[in-house]
């Protein structure tokens, strides 16, 4: 069976869209589904779901996968309008639970942000990050997000993306 990961952010940080994604692949897997299309919106423009919504019938996906619920439309009614679409297609819509979404981004922002108070007191501190500066700042919120993961929700299992 075959499945489209569907991301969302309205304010987009990488290291977080990634584990959106990450965990939307890890969902799918895990009740059998191949993950054949990612699709990522951003900042109040969901013009990949709309797509997702005119072409799902000649798509050939069985489901999509969402983090969140609330990934999908900012309020109820829109949402099940959506929810009604995708289920008059035959498509499964998957998603974690509600509070699981939320309690994982506010304990990696609550990590980050330590991290990043921590790195203001260095003395070596730069806010202007060369390339070398932030590659290595990207490694260290990877390696925050990983251990926040690892600690609190192992079987999400995420790791940073090789290319990051």
């Amino acid at each position: 069976m075959k499945a489209v990961a569907y991301t969302y952010d309205a304010d987009p940080w990488f290291p977080l869209v990634q584990a959106q994604k990450a965990k939307c692949e890890r969902m799918a897997r895990s009740a059998g589904y191949e993950v054949v299309a990612q699709v990522h919106d951003e900042s109040g423009n969901r013009e990949g779901l709309q797509r997702l919504l005119d072409t799902a019938h000649t798509q050939g996906f069985d489901a999509i996968v969402v983090t969140e619920l609330e990934r999908l439309a900012d309020d109820e009614e829109s949402l099940d309008a959506i929810l009604d679409r995708f289920d008059a297609e035959g498509i499964a819509v998957m998603t974690f639970p509600p509070e699981v979404g939320r309690a994982l981004k506010e304990l990696i922002a609550q990590e980050i942000e330590a991290l990043a108070e921590q790195s203001n007191r260095d003395e070596n501190f730069d806010p202007d990050l060369d390339d070398e500066q932030m590659a290595r700042w990207e490694r260290k919120v990877d390696a925050v997000i990983a251990q926040t993961l690892a600690t609190h929700y192992p079987g999400i299992g995420w790791t940073p993306p090789e290319d990051a």
